[in-house]
């Protein structure tokens, strides 16, 4: 849990390889990213580099290594420490075919493959319905721990809303339309990640709830949804430079609850139903846009 202050003390430096090769296995050290113990081994191994450089080779298997930026992988392969180290050499030659050849990466996973816990990311839950029908807070919690120790992550939104539409858009998190309990939403807002607020932005056109939402070539799109009488075929997309809602062309059926995904470079509308607000027996859709 504390491994970026042990990796500052000497003691660090006095770890027999055995221990530190507990370390590098272990998927629960807490580190930012893998760069981050890469380098923690480096030091380790220049500590005492004529006795050490012979544990590198099965130190460094334990290592993230496709894991790493490339230019790293790039600087490594030419190092003194690895260039006369078949095994060493292999590793890299792994790591970099990881990076080349991206199509090819279902088949060369393996354990160097897999992120350490604590540099999966972040995983926030926002808005939703709880027994009280709307008084649900947003929460988020972080599964990537810093160094700073700061733990959890709670934050309020504004709307406390369900059945919204969530997306990520070039870092900022968007919640999109929505139900409060009383009325059906056409606001929108914006969770700063560095300064941990949300503000609102540009409302769109239409009130949607079940709305799905994407993020395409530097746009949002919010696709279908319901307005409170009916389900729509309609979309509209938000510019974040622009701050404005730009409507475009409408779907072939009307869809509320649709999932929305992207894939090269196209927009894709799956499923849904088209029931009014006033009947839920709604007809499930197949189709596929």
């Amino acid at each position: 849990e504390n491994i970026m202050e042990v990796m500052r003390n000497q003691e660090f430096l006095l770890l027999p390889a055995e221990e530190l090769h507990k370390l590098l296995a272990s998927d629960d050290v807490n580190v930012p990213d893998e760069e981050t113990i890469f380098h923690a081994l480096m030091m380790w191994v220049k500590y005492d580099t004529q006795r050490r450089c012979n544990d590198l080779s099965m130190l460094l298997a334990f290592i993230r290594l496709p894991l790493l930026p490339p230019q790293i992988l790039a600087d490594l392969e030419n190092h003194a420490l690895f260039k006369n180290d078949l095994e060493c050499q292999k590793l890299i030659l792994e790591a970099m075919k990881y990076h080349l050849l991206p199509e090819r990466r279902t088949l060369m996973q393996s354990p160097r493959t897999k992120p350490r816990k604590s540099t999966v990311g972040t995983l926030y839950a926002v808005g939703g319905m709880d027994n009280n029908k709307g008084s649900f807070v947003s929460q988020g919690q972080r599964s990537k721990a810093k160094s700073d120790n700061q733990g959890l992550l709670h934050f309020l939104s504004f709307h406390f809303s369900h059945v919204l539409g969530v997306t990520v858009l070039e870092g900022p998190i968007y919640a999109v339309g929505g139900h409060d309990g009383w009325s059906y939403l056409n606001t929108v807002e914006r969770w700063d990640p560095q300064s941990q607020q949300w503000t609102f932005v540009a409302s769109m056109s239409i009130a949607r709830s079940t709305v799905g939402v994407a993020a395409l070539n530097g746009k949002l799109y919010s696709v279908g949804g319901r307005d409170g009488s009916s389900c729509l075929s309609s979309m509209e997309y938000y510019d974040p430079h622009t701050n404005k809602w730009n409507m475009c062309a409408p779907m072939c059926k009307r869809r509320g609850g649709v999932g929305v995904a992207t894939c090269d470079g196209f927009l894709y509308a799956v499923g849904g139903h088209d029931a009014p607000a006033s009947n839920h027996c709604s007809r499930l859709l197949d189709y596929v846009e």
